[in-house]
């Protein structure tokens, strides 16, 4: 046989096709010189494929698949490119109504379960709340998990018999499992799931932010727009939207000295107070204004206890349709916040790897809820969330006149000077890097105000007792090299 990778083209024959291989190179395409278009593809792997291609009337390339070897025949394969060909030259996609058949026919077959397990793939690549094992305890993404819990019922079921008066009722009736305690409506998880579901829906339709070529599933199916189902949060009072709320000075004073290490026993009384470093968690929430997730996750590599910093990789607002990443950023840490860590024995006798706020077994601190509760009891608190100890020790900030922009820093927001009076590449030029030594250090004057704002607020006794602890474990572990914040010369 004659050196196939110098033949631009041959008159095929069925022996020909059936004895030629890729002569080891990756892929080799020989053209038909008696067919138009006709291309024979085979691949390193002996694979072999019949393809079209040609140019439209504007000249663009189109290169379209007929199939495989010897499934399709030589004889079916010039018919076909043939055929293809002249449609091609009027400006026509050959292979648009194959799509619209395939998709048809998958409509009938494939069940919501289906679309969804193609779909997260995509969508899992630039949004986190798709990813499995995003978090902590959740193997399954928190959107498919929003999805299964209300539409569990509709799962099986073929995508062309679900319509959106089907999805409708669904989530106006949908109650959960564990109702939340004093919800009499599910609305809100409702209204969540069927965002989540549409976001799929618009993904399998190939519309909306997914209409550009290759953003949405090929071949796009026609699936209804879910925007026609009415949000079941829209008209419910008892769903607030933006959360606002903060603790008062009274609530703070009832709520922080209960935030100790080792823990009040009121607040687990099966559960020995050193064992317990809930409480401890919540305050160096306050304290730092951090999310739950990133002080849960808090090892002691992370602490910088001479630098008096700690690092945490926060979220990220990704390019759209790039993967995200989260980003890692190192936090001040208040003279209070310094003394908590020290008081804890996971951090001083821990090892590097080791939970700074470990369960009762070691591991990961999860019963978050169970701690919560107790701490309202033991209170008389109640309609407040460990979140919003970040949003109130945020406002307190706002209160005593810290800078916003350092707030958001401290908040750990992707953009801290979106909301100041700069251009948008001020990002780009302004970067959170420390370069001069004795420079002004206004995010851990932040935090040493907020300490002081919040230790304030337990009461002359709590701060006695506060600085007795502080003196005995200082005693207990010697001379541990901390440096307090040296005076800047630029102080006024």
């Amino acid at each position: 046989m004659a050196n196939l990778s110098k033949l631009h083209g041959v008159n095929l024959t069925d022996a020909f096709v059936r004895s030629a291989d890729s002569e080891g190179k990756e892929r080799l395409e020989i053209s038909d010189m008696k067919t138009p278009g006709l291309v024979l593809r085979i691949t390193k792997s002996g694979k072999k494929t019949f393809i079209l291609r040609a140019r439209g009337p504007n000249q663009e390339k189109l290169y379209r698949t007929i199939g495989a070897y010897p499934i399709i025949s030589l004889k079916v394969a010039r018919s076909t490119a043939t055929r293809w060909h002249g449609l091609v030259k009027r400006g026509i996609d050959p292979t648009a109504d194959m799509k619209k058949s395939k998709a048809a026919s998958e409509l009938q077959t494939m069940t919501l379960e289906n679309l969804i397990a193609e779909a997260k793939i995509e969508l899992a690549i630039s949004r986190a709340i798709w990813r499995e094992n995003n978090r902590p305890g959740r193997v399954v993404a928190e959107a498919e998990a929003s999805i299964r819990n209300v539409f569990a019922q509709l799962l099986q079921m073929p995508l062309s018999r679900i319509t959106t008066q089907i999805i409708s009722d669904t989530v106006r009736n949908y109650t959960p499992v564990r109702p939340v305690k004093g919800k009499n409506t599910a609305n809100g998880a409702a209204a969540r799931a069927l965002a989540y579901l549409s976001t799929v829906y618009n993904w399998g339709a190939a519309r909306g932010t997914y209409k550009k070529q290759g953003a949405g599933r090929n071949p796009a199916l026609r699936l209804p727009d879910l925007s026609e189902v009415q949000d079941p949060s829209a008209f419910d009072d008892t769903i607030e939207g933006k959360r606002e709320r903060v603790l008062s000075r009274k609530e703070f004073e009832a709520v922080l000295p209960l935030l100790t290490y080792p823990a009040p026993k009121k607040l687990a009384k099966l559960l020995d107070p050193e064992d317990n470093y809930g409480p401890a968690a919540f305050q160096f929430i306050a304290l730092t204004m951090s999310r739950l997730n990133n002080v849960l996750s808090l090892r002691k590599k992370d602490v910088d206890i001479e630098a008096k910093t700690w690092t945490a990789y926060v979220k990220s607002t990704p390019a759209r349709g790039k993967p995200s990443k989260r980003r890692k950023v190192v936090l001040p840490l208040s003279d209070a916040a310094v003394d908590l860590l020290l008081s804890l024995p996971s951090f001083l006798n821990g090892e590097p790897d080791d939970l700074v706020f470990p369960s009762s077994t070691g591991g990961r601190l999860m019963n978050i809820d169970r701690v919560q509760t107790a701490i309202n009891e033991a209170s008389s608190t109640s309609g407040w969330h460990r979140h919003d100890l970040r949003r109130s020790c945020g406002t307190i900030m706002d209160n005593i006149g810290i800078e916003k922009s350092v707030t958001d820093k401290l908040l750990c927001h992707a953009n801290r000077l979106a909301r100041e009076d700069v251009s948008q590449s001020a990002a780009h030029y302004l970067i959170d890097v420390k370069i001069v030594d004795h420079a002004p250090d206004r995010a851990r004057e932040a935090v040493n105000l907020l300490a002081a704002v919040l230790r304030s607020f337990e009461g002359q006794q709590a701060r006695d007792e506060g600085s007795l602890v502080r003196e005995h474990i200082r005693e207990e572990i010697g001379q541990l090299p901390i440096q307090r914040q040296a005076p800047s010369p630029w102080a006024v």
